[in-house]
């Protein structure tokens, strides 16, 4: 006996076409899945990032700030802890350091003498530029000088 390969027949192999549209239909239904996934990703990380911006500007809205209708730099020597809060960078723990400070030690003579006060360094005193001013600065406006 001859062992020979049969061929399988057509309808065991499935016609040609049949074949050829149900694999083209596969990969159309996974390029929409593929297509979907990637939108809702962005659409993800597109309402995280709204939704942070949204908050930042919530909280900046929260705290009401004195440097949108200042007329004049604040005076570090007669600012209260509210009126110092309203500074960027000034909570309350801060600003309740800078009375105490004050009280203790007496007028600042300058700005640049708020760095004597802990949690107080140059980067926050060249963010406060041209917002605050110490008794100096405003004997200086003044037209006077310190004896």
């Amino acid at each position: 006996m001859q062992d020979t390969i049969q061929e399988p027949s057509p309808s065991a192999r499935g016609s040609g076409w049949g074949n050829s549209l149900s694999r083209y239909t596969s990969m159309l239904l996974l390029d929409w899945i593929v297509m979907l996934a990637i939108l809702i990703l962005v659409a993800v990380v597109a309402f995280r990032q709204g939704s942070r911006e949204y908050q930042a500007t919530a909280d900046s809205a929260a705290k009401p700030t004195l440097t949108a209708y200042l007329e004049r730099p604040i005076d570090i020597n007669r600012a209260s802890q509210e009126e110092l809060q309203a500074l960027s960078g000034i909570g309350p723990v801060l600003a309740k350091r800078i009375v105490d400070y004050r009280d203790k030690n007496g007028y600042f003579r300058t700005v640049q003498d708020l760095v004597k006060v802990k949690g107080i360094g140059p980067k926050l005193l060249l963010r406060w530029e041209g917002l605050i001013t110490a008794l100096e600065d405003t004997i200086k406006m003044k037209g006077t000088s310190i004896e």
